[in-house]
């Protein structure tokens, strides 16, 4: 270790550190070797001369216990640290305290103090109070307040006409600027069809179509206009509506029960509705007429209405259908033009030999399939289709023409659930009229002999 002349250590030039400066490592590793080897010379020269280390241990232990290690320690008492502290140094609790209490919180807290921002803002940045009051101002010079305000001046529209305040009663009046007439016009976007209505210059109330300047048409000159209209619903009209041309309505046209519409020419024509059904008091012309579901008539002029009923040409037949039922064919065509392949009929003796002729009863059956019409109001509910009434009738099963005949001998097929079979009169007549040609020219042969 470095010593002066009297024998005394003093520490190497260097060694020495200074504050807020880093400390050289190499003279300070010189200095820390020199200390250990002047320590451990000293220990063993005071135990070569017989001294005891014990005591000197305990108190090294004791100092060791005192402080805190460079990594891994922890410290059992506070740190006091001087006030005041430089940039670079560890600061004191109350430091710390004092410049969090000078923050606002993110979340719930309160200034109580003003917000100082500069001017000039950019267009995401907070405002300032004079900013907001200055545009304001300018705002509200320029404009009028939804509700309590006051215009200044007149509000002037294009090209010539104004709306103005009309004096002490509080109206608004449209003023031409000219001598000519003042009107309010309505434009569709695009400027090219428009209506105006308005005052003319004989001062006559106008209303016109296209645009402005173009075609009017008076409604009412300047004596009062009196008249009494009629309520959009609820009122009643006290005497005709007269109309020269057509009446288009895209909802419903609705007549009370027992009122009707009117066609006069020549003598009255009235349709009206009788609480069930729409009647005409005379005949009713049409160039087609559709039904969706058919008639229904009554028997004679009294009683009430019977099933509704229908004909459909199925291009070869007329078909009759009572509701959803078919009842059979209608069938009159014998036009030769609407015939081909047309041969004489084989002899029909053994054929006619194997119908059946019956004689029967109708009896009280409806098709499963029926549906009946909904009764009338106060009417009973609809009786079957075919009801038993005692009377005897001569005719044919219409399922045995077909297995004696031919399949056109009658309509659809036994137990068809889609309509009720008929008879083809004609089919019948035809075998008929056959074996009776058959049966006279066996007779005339026999008279012959």
């Amino acid at each position: 270790m470095p010593r002066n002349g009297g024998g005394d250590y003093y520490l190497p030039p260097g060694t020495e550190a200074a504050p807020d400066t880093t400390v050289d490592s190499a003279r300070y590793n010189v200095f820390t070797a020199d200390v250990e080897e002047e320590l451990n010379r000293l220990i063993d020269s005071y135990v070569a001369a017989g001294g005891d280390l014990s005591g000197l241990e305990a108190d090294i232990a004791a100092l060791e216990n005192n402080k805190v290690t460079k990594a891994g320690d922890t410290m059992t008492g506070h740190l006091t640290l001087p006030a005041s502290p430089a940039a670079a140094n560890a600061v004191r609790k109350d430091y710390v305290d004092t410049a969090d209490a000078l923050k606002v919180a993110k979340d719930g807290d309160t200034m109580t103090g003003h917000l100082s921002l500069p001017t000039s803002p950019a267009a995401a940045n907070a405002v300032r109070k004079d900013y907001v009051d200055a545009a304001d101002t300018a705002v509200t010079n320029a404009k009028v307040a939804k509700a309590g305000d006051q215009m200044t001046g007149q509000l002037t529209t294009a090209p010539s006409q104004s709306i103005a305040y009309g004096g002490s009663v509080g109206s608004i009046e449209v003023r031409s600027t000219g001598t000519g007439d003042a009107a309010i016009s309505f434009h569709r976007p695009g400027g090219g069809f428009a209506c105006n209505f308005g005052l003319g210059s004989d001062h006559n109330f106008y209303f016109g179509g296209w645009s402005y300047g173009g075609a009017t048409h008076r409604l009412w000159s300047t004596r009062d206009f009196n008249y009494t209209p009629l309520n959009k619903a609820g009122d009643t009209m006290s005497g005709a509506f007269t109309c020269s041309s057509s009446i288009f309505t895209s909802a419903n046209f609705h007549l009370s029960s027992g009122n009707g519409l009117y066609f006069e020419g020549g003598y009255t024509v009235r349709l009206y509705w009788d609480g069930s059904n729409i009647v005409s008091s005379a005949g009713f012309f049409a160039g087609g007429i559709k039904s969706g579901s058919g008639y229904a008539c009554k028997q004679g002029t009294a009683g009430g209405y019977s099933n509704t009923f229908n004909y459909f040409w199925t291009n070869s037949v007329m078909q009759q259908w009572v509701d959803n039922v078919n009842t059979g064919n209608v069938s009159v065509t014998s036009d030769y033009r609407a015939k081909k392949n047309v041969l004489d009929l084989p002899s029909t003796w053994d054929t006619v030999k194997a119908l059946h002729p019956i004689k029967f009863e109708y009896n009280d059956w409806t098709p499963p399939w029926h549906i009946p019409p909904p009764p009338e109001e106060g009417q009973p509910k609809a009786p079957s289709l075919f009801m038993a009434d005692g009377v005897e009738r001569w005719g044919f099963l219409a399922h045995e023409l077909q297995d004696a005949l031919i399949m056109d001998a009658a309509t659809g097929y036994k137990d068809t659930t889609e309509e009720i079979q008929s008879p083809n009169p004609w089919t019948v007549i035809a075998a008929l009229t056959k074996a009776l040609q058959e049966a006279m020219a066996r007779i005339e042969a026999l008279e012959a002999r």
